[in-house]
């Protein structure tokens, strides 16, 4: 039958002072690892393991609820967390915790709860399969605080992140695990990537410059941006969430593959879609300032989606794609540079200035409503049925026009200059074209407006394809 082992419990007699100084514990002897020990006396004091001597191994710490701190300043402190006769459970708990310095470690497979205040700062590091669990009032501050092999830091109360800190979950590649985080209740990852799990508030209130999260956000609770940015740069899930930014706070999806579900909502000034990952939308869009998208990003609004703004202005860059399906949807500026494409079957509105560049398809249409000024200065694609209805002014001054670059495609691209609207060309080798040989059908341009060849080149404006004028 398996017997735990003899009770070893050791008390803390001193006051504030040392944990290496042997005449502060009971026997004069600094406790080990076979040790639990209980720091419980009268007043409010600090113990604080520093450097001085070895790193410090014991089975379990406990405070018993009295007022000490437990200070890790450049020290190591490694707790066992073995079931023992005096602690069946082999749980850690103390009431404040302190942690300083860049060789401040906290190691080992023993489970510790702070019920008070924590302060995190300057280096320190966690390591080890146990878990921390702060129920009180947090701070992380300093320099870099890291997690590694296997650690969970798992908060239960409030914790305030400011300055320049890092947040490393994986500063040692050689170990066998990665950190993760908790933000109150959360499934921990144990797939070897370093997670952030979020079921309470995670909040940047300070701070106009970036928050990076490079790990895994997984989001049941709320994110919410009141100034800067946030940037979820390794991959996120958002499962009945909700996503908030106010004043000029900006929600970014970078790296990696990040989904919303239908459940979860996102109601912000800004969004941008940067570098090189995937975010899927089947929940609520609600963007009042400007959507963003980067180049090689490649942003997808689900049929079911509740896409009700994509904000004032939308910028679309680079060579990343937007596909809104067949939603419906307004802006005051569109600006397309680079290679990038909208697709979808809805209608995208502009009311105000668009600059047009790359591509558009699907049997959508991109409505350039009565009072709109558009430039086409590069490249410019309309294709699988896509119509680009103009109802203001267009000046093309550069760029060749093509509404059929891909004729493996099912449609071409459609141009309506329509009654009352202007279509000003100054280029002087102006070319609206398509594939040579059409299948998808007949690309054409009908004109009911007026159509303008002006400028001093004396070059010619060909139109290669259908033009019909009225």
């Amino acid at each position: 039958m398996y017997r735990r082992p003899p009770a070893q419990t050791v008390l803390w007699t001193g006051g504030t002072s040392f944990w290496d100084v042997s005449g502060n514990w009971q026997g004069d002897a600094v406790p080990g690892a076979s040790n639990d020990v209980i720091i419980d006396v009268d007043g409010v004091h600090t113990v604080t393991v520093r450097s001085t001597g070895r790193p410090f191994t014991v089975n379990s710490i406990n405070m018993n609820g009295g007022d000490e701190t437990l200070a890790i300043s450049n020290g190591s402190l490694t707790l066992l967390g073995a079931a023992t006769v005096d602690n069946p459970t082999g749980e850690s708990v103390i009431t404040n915790l302190i942690m300083s310095g860049a060789s401040a470690v906290l190691a080992g497979a023993g489970n510790l709860t702070v019920t008070g205040s924590a302060s995190l700062s300057s280096g320190a590091t966690m390591t080890g399969t146990g878990t921390t669990t702060l129920q009180g009032t947090t701070t992380i501050s300093g320099s870099e605080f890291a997690l590694d092999d296997g650690r969970v830091l798992r908060n239960e109360g409030t914790l305030t992140w400011s300055g320049f800190t890092g947040i490393n979950l994986n500063p040692n590649t050689a170990n066998g695990g990665v950190g993760s985080i908790v933000n109150a209740a959360g499934a921990v990852s144990t797939d070897g990537t370093p997670t952030f799990d979020n079921a309470g508030m995670f909040v940047k209130s300070g701070g106009a410059g970036d928050t990076f999260i490079g790990a895994q956000f997984n989001n049941t609770g709320t994110l919410e941006v009141q100034m800067g940015n946030v940037r979820l740069a390794g991959g996120s899930t958002h499962t009945g969430a909700t996503l908030l930014s106010t004043g000029n706070g900006t929600i970014e999806f970078s790296n990696g593959v990040h989904t919303l579900d239908a459940a979860t909502s996102l109601t912000a000034t800004n969004v941008e879609f940067s570098f090189t990952g995937t975010t899927t939308i089947a929940g609520v869009y609600d963007v009042s300032g400007t959507t963003t998208l980067g180049s090689g990003y490649v942003a997808t609004f689900l049929p079911g989606a509740d896409l009700q703004s994509l904000g004032t202005t939308l910028v679309l860059s680079g060579f990343g794609e937007l596909n809104l399906d067949a939603h419906d949807v307004s802006v005051v500026t569109l600006t397309a540079s680079g290679i990038g494409t909208v697709s979808g079957t809805g209608t995208l509105t502009v009311t105000g200035t668009a600059s047009l560049a790359g591509t558009m398809t699907g049997a959508g249409t991109t409505h350039l409503l009565e009072d709109t000024t558009t430039t086409i200065n590069s490249a410019f694609n309309l294709d699988v049925g896509r119509v680009l209805l103009n109802e203001g002014t267009v000046n093309w001054t550069g760029g060749t026009i093509n509404l059929n670059p891909v004729n493996t495609n099912n449609g071409v691209g459609h141009i309506i200059n329509a009654a009352g609207a202007t279509w000003n060309t100054t280029l002087n080798n102006g070319t609206i074209t398509r594939q040579a040989i059409q299948t998808d059908g007949v690309a054409m341009f009908d004109n009911a407006g007026r159509f303008v060849r002006s400028g001093s080149g004396t070059g010619t404006t060909t139109i290669n394809v259908e033009f019909n004028n009225t």
